[in-house]
């Protein structure tokens, strides 16, 4: 039987890699709630990123999510 998806808990690839950046880049400082996981992948769409170019290594949506990312840390301090 295939576990259940619950939002709070990060077992999507998007999401496992967007708390990747925020430990990795940006220290742990975002707060990654289920609301500011879809922000932020609301913003990476809009933006014209592509999890399919990113899984197959995309630097420029990598950096592109990077980006995204750290402007939240940035709205989230102020």
């Amino acid at each position: 039987m295939p576990k259940a998806i619950v939002v709070g808990d990060p077992n999507r690839a998007d999401q496992r890699f967007i708390s990747y950046i925020n430990r990795f880049f940006c220290g742990g400082a975002l707060d990654l709630s289920p609301e500011m996981y879809d922000l932020i992948l609301r913003g990476f769409e809009e933006e014209g990123g592509s999890w399919y170019r990113l899984f197959r290594g995309s630097v420029d949506d990598v950096v592109l999510l990077k980006k995204l990312v750290k402007a939240q840390v940035k709205k989230q301090k102020s």
